[in-house]
């Protein structure tokens, strides 16, 4: 199974400038890669939904807001084009479908059209900015110029790691060929715990062992850095949960579910290189534990990855530290 994968959307038009959410509207920023309301997720929940073209419609969710653009109904030529909480069974006029028009068959430059609306997204001419092509708004408008509605869609590569524990330095794996997540004694031993996360003390240099960190938004204003955690090898995410003793587990990636999202938490950490990775939707700071052979129902297998309340006592049970992966 392939990666989930994310876009970020660039105007032909305004060279290095990205389709950003700013608060409710859409606009272009200079292009920066931790910025996750610059990372868009194609839902294809309308893909049996076409356009006149015959091209297959989509949602484009926002990653940092979880909010899916939106063709205002009453749009005009200069109506900024609006977000709104993304619901797939509710949106029955097709408001938050949209397809791809490709400008030439050898052109990658794209327009991206409403469905509802029979109109592209276009950009904002004559709007004042501090550069050229910051803060322009995107707005819905039946033009014929080209320059202003053309777009490219690129691949969002996301950075990989390996995840290290400080605890003996093992680090977090996937257990190939099953899809799910397991751990593995120092023998080899496997977990039969379907989609239960845990470490492995050996280093496999192996696909199972890369994590991709992609940026996203939590629900909460205290929150530092988070991003999703999703496996090279299945394309599967870490999903936490608010219950403190539930384990962490790896399935399918959902982009609308904020127990998916994580942050980095630098105020317990033991030193420099490891911090503790907290689920972002949670008030009580839950982080990922390693517990000892005595917390765990089965002391012959290697230790899953729980959630537990943050503490200032916490150990390196509870530091992990982001490691570069370069293939």
């Amino acid at each position: 199974m392939a990666a989930p994968v994310f876009y970020t959307i660039s105007s032909v038009q305004y060279q290095g400038y990205k389709l950003t959410q700013r608060g409710p509207q859409v606009v272009l920023e200079a292009e920066d890669t931790d910025n996750p309301f610059q990372v868009w997720y194609k839902d294809d929940w309308w893909r049996f939904t076409e356009d006149k073209a015959g091209n297959p419609a989509f949602a484009l969710i926002n990653n940092g807001s979880k909010a899916a653009l939106k063709a205002d109904a009453d749009a005009t030529p200069s109506h900024v084009s609006l977000f709104t909480e993304y619901d797939r069974s509710k949106d029955t006029t097709l408001t938050t479908a949209w397809t791809l028009r490709a400008v030439s068959s050898s052109s990658e430059y794209v327009t991206i059209f409403s469905v509802a609306l029979q109109m592209p997204l276009r950009l904002g001419i004559g709007a004042s900015a501090p550069k050229p092509g910051e803060g322009v708004a995107a707005i819905l408008n039946a033009s014929s110029s080209s320059a202003t509605g053309t777009w490219t869609l690129e691949a969002f590569v996301p950075k990989a790691y390996i995840l290290q524990s400080q605890w003996v330095s093992q680090i977090l794996v996937a257990k190939p060929p099953h899809t799910d997540v397991t751990f593995t004694s120092g023998a080899g031993s496997f977990n039969n715990e379907l989609g239960v996360v845990g470490v492995n003390q050996a280093n496999t240099n192996g696909v199972q062992e890369v994590w991709y960190k992609v940026p996203a938004a939590s629900p909460l204003e205290d929150s530092n850095s988070s991003f999703f955690i999703i496996s090279k090898m299945n394309g599967k995410a870490l999903k936490g949960s608010t219950k403190p003793g539930d384990k962490v587990i790896l399935t399918e990636f959902d982009p609308l579910d904020y127990n998916f999202v994580w942050s980095e938490d630098r105020s317990l950490s033991n030193g420099q290189r490891y911090l503790a990775i907290n689920l972002a939707n949670s008030d009580s700071k839950l982080h990922w534990f390693l517990p000892p052979d005595n917390e765990y129902q089965n002391a012959a297998y290697n230790h899953p990855l729980t959630l537990r309340e943050a503490t200032s006592s916490s150990n390196t049970r509870s530091q992990w530290s982001f490691v570069p992966f370069t293939s």
